[in-house]
């Protein structure tokens, strides 16, 4: 998931450094810089695999990817920003 400086949410699939964008839309957040917002990013199957995006609990971006590239094993989770000063709070990972 990536929060543009645009302000849209997009839905990204990283394979072998190369990311295509699965989805993608307006995030709904007014000020990118004024406050926290809370983000929820989930993924469900093993092919296809639904992966969907809520801010502030609103959803915005469902998609499911059973392209020949997705990526139907489990993996790690992590976050990451390519700026300074980007400060995540309360990152937490679940199983279903």
């Amino acid at each position: 998931m990536v929060l543009n400086s645009a302000g849209a949410v997009q839905v990204r699939r990283w394979r072998s450094g190369v990311a295509t964008v699965l989805g993608s839309a307006a995030s709904g957040i007014p000020n990118l810089s004024a406050a926290w917002t809370p983000f929820t990013f989930t993924a469900h199957g093993a092919g296809p695999v639904q992966l969907t995006v809520s801010v502030n609990g609103v959803p915005k971006v469902d998609v499911q990817d059973s392209s020949a590239q997705m990526i139907p094993g489990a993996g790690g989770a992590g976050m990451h920003a390519n700026i300074a000063g980007v400060v995540f709070d309360d990152f937490v990972v679940t199983a279903p």
